[in-house]
């Protein structure tokens, strides 16, 4: 509330003699009368405790002390509007944890929202503090349930929600890209169950190491996304890991720029961030989301061994289809067989048939032609006997001849050269008178 122009905390006790200190001129104070006045003006406006909201910018713990900074930014712009040194001293944090039932750094993180109970103190050395003595888990939760909701909303207004969800995720999966810290407590498991499954499957299985909690979680893991997306055709599927915490722990992956990259990416993105009872909006806007790390290996495992067995099954119906075929195509060859071999015994036997057939009608016809040839060597026999000039000769014909040429024509005798004449018993040599 604002009161004479000041902005006092709900509770703060209100000293006005405390306002001011009247200073004569050129008056001059030592550093330690300057100090121990603010301390003064503090002790008497803020004698007893009262709530803050703030955010977490940075937290570091050393010998059980928690140092924090606190800031508050702008809603619209995100500038810092203000910043506080805070400190948790090791006897109040026992008695903070013991309230909370939990770790203090299960509710006190970077980049979070948190409403903290404390005073203010001011020490000569180390200036201005916040010191907590108190937590309010409720609203802390609250704030990541709001900005969880408000996520969501704003992913589903850009369509990016469920756009992981239509990448095809390949039938076996096996070259996989692993967002994780190397000292996540599931990473190990993860790894060892899927190197050494009983299916002996082999995975290629590459590491891109990140925070998994924490103020750097959120750009560790996207930078990790931004360089899987650059080599994305070399691997079937992310694997977003982390071993459990608590929601605070888990907060990184409600994040917005993170599970709109998440929602982007052009392979699929399966996670086993570990939580059991709630989901983180990594794990809505993912393709899919298993509940630990061993969950997410065995999901793998039973995603190949069901290719393997599928195909195994097609392997069998094959062997079986081709045996079917196989049966079927003997009977036919037997079928075709039997046919033949009755078409081929007809065939011969037709053949034979007409073999013999053949074989009788060519024996006749060579009788007869044998015949026909005697017939007419007979006849050229007589006519060879006839046509014989002895035999001629003995029928009363004479041969004329003249120098050894027979005389056939009269034009052909040379009256002034003897004549010789054979008749069938003798010759004589005769001149033309």
């Amino acid at each position: 509330m604002l009161q004479d122009g000041f902005f006092i905390p709900s509770g703060a006790k209100i000293h006005h003699k405390s306002y001011f200190y009247h200073m004569q001129q050129d008056e001059v104070f030592r550093l330690s009368e300057l100090t121990r006045y603010i301390q003064q003006v503090l002790t008497i406006n803020f004698e007893s405790s009262f709530w803050i909201e703030a955010e977490v910018n940075q937290i570091s713990e050393s010998r059980g002390n928690y140092y924090l900074e606190l800031v508050e930014k702008d809603e619209h712009s995100d500038d810092v509007l203000a910043v506080i040194q805070a400190r948790i001293w090791r006897s109040n944090q026992v008695l903070i944890r013991r309230k909370l039932n939990s770790e203090i750094g299960d509710y006190l993180q970077a980049g979070v929202q948190v409403k903290l109970r404390g005073s203010i103190k001011f020490h000569d050395v180390y200036g201005l503090s916040f010191q907590i003595d108190d937590i309010d888990k409720d609203f802390t939760l609250g704030e990541l349930e709001r900005k969880k909701l408000a996520t969501i909303a704003t992913l589903k207004k850009e369509g990016v929600f469920e756009l992981n969800k239509s990448v095809e995720l390949d039938i076996v999966v096996q070259r996989i890209a692993v967002i994780s810290s190397r000292t996540a407590a599931g990473l190990a498991d993860f790894i060892n169950q899927l190197q050494y499954n009983q299916h002996d499957i082999p995975f290629q299985i590459d590491l891109y190491h990140s925070a998994v909690q924490g103020y750097r979680a959120v750009d560790d893991i996207c930078y990790a996304l931004d360089e899987i997306d650059t080599y994305s055709e070399y691997y079937d599927a992310v694997c977003i890991l982390r071993g459990g915490g608590s929601k605070l722990d888990l907060s990184a992956f409600d994040d917005e720029k993170l599970c709109r990259k998440i929602g982007q990416m052009p392979i699929p993105v399966l996670t086993g961030i570990g939580h059991e009872i709630d989901l983180s909006v990594a794990d809505m806007t993912a393709h899919s989301q298993l509940k630990t790390p061993t969950a997410l290996a065995a999901f793998l495992i039973d995603r190949n061994v069901d290719f393997l067995s599928n195909l195994y099954n097609v392997y069998q119906r094959a062997i079986a289809s081709a045996k079917r075929k196989l049966d079927y195509h003997n009977k036919d060859l037997q079928l075709l067989k039997s046919q033949a071999e009755h078409l081929a015994r007809n065939t011969v036997s037709i053949q034979h048939q007409t073999v013999q057939h053949l074989a009788q009608r060519s024996e006749i016809v060579a009788l007869r032609a044998l015949h026909i040839i005697k017939q007419q060597l007979g006849i050229l026999k007589a006519s060879s006997i006839s046509a014989d000039p002895a035999h001629v000769l003995k029928r009363g014909f004479v041969l004329i001849s003249q120098n050894d040429d027979i005389i056939k024509r009269s034009v052909n005798l040379d009256t002034n050269k003897n004549l010789k004449i054979l008749f069938h018993d003798g010759k004589i040599e005769t001149s033309i008178i």
